[in-house]
């Protein structure tokens, strides 16, 4: 008996993926053709913006590699997840970076490593991205990530995302 469906339709959903990838070019205008998987992803039509998420990752497109790494968060196919996300942090996106931090939080598809999650997220916060900044307020609040509950410091980084004029 198959106790995980999600699995099951999930490889199917990969195969199929496959199939379009061989027949599915992806056009010179890549941006319009991520707006389009996002779309589709938008109305549930998760086979095609699969389909075209994943055109776009072999065209070398960061924010497919993203939203791609995402859904295959959500679909528990966190070492896919982890591989989409480290490929767009080669290309210096810092929400990859944001969100290689919390898969490393909550060791999905890779061991738990408070270390290597701060670290990830610290780089996010370097380029500048605001999430990040929250997201280490966040653990200083709770003291996630390996760091001291400490209140003060928590205000801190909410003050330096709040300067940038980010409010979640």
């Amino acid at each position: 008996m198959n106790r995980n469906p999600g699995r099951r339709i999930f490889g199917l959903l990969s195969c199929l993926v496959a199939v379009v990838l061989v027949s599915t070019p992806v056009s010179a205008d890549t941006d319009a053709d991520y707006r389009a998987a996002i779309k589709a992803y938008q109305r549930d039509d998760l086979f095609g913006a699969i389909a075209q998420l994943s055109k776009l990752v072999e065209a070398g497109h960061a924010k497919a590699m993203l939203q791609l790494g995402y859904i295959m968060d959500k679909a528990e196919e966190n070492e896919q997840a982890v591989g989409l996300y480290m490929r767009a942090a080669k290309l210096k996106d810092p929400e990859a970076y944001l969100r290689l931090g919390y898969l490393y939080v909550g060791g999905e598809g890779v061991a738990p490593d408070d270390k290597q999650a701060r670290n990830w997220v610290l780089k996010a916060v370097d380029a500048g991205y605001e999430p990040a900044m929250m997201a280490m307020g966040e653990a200083y609040l709770h003291g996630d990530m390996g760091v001291a509950r400490d209140v003060g410091l928590a205000l801190d980084w909410y003050r330096m995302a709040a300067r940038q004029d980010y409010l979640p």
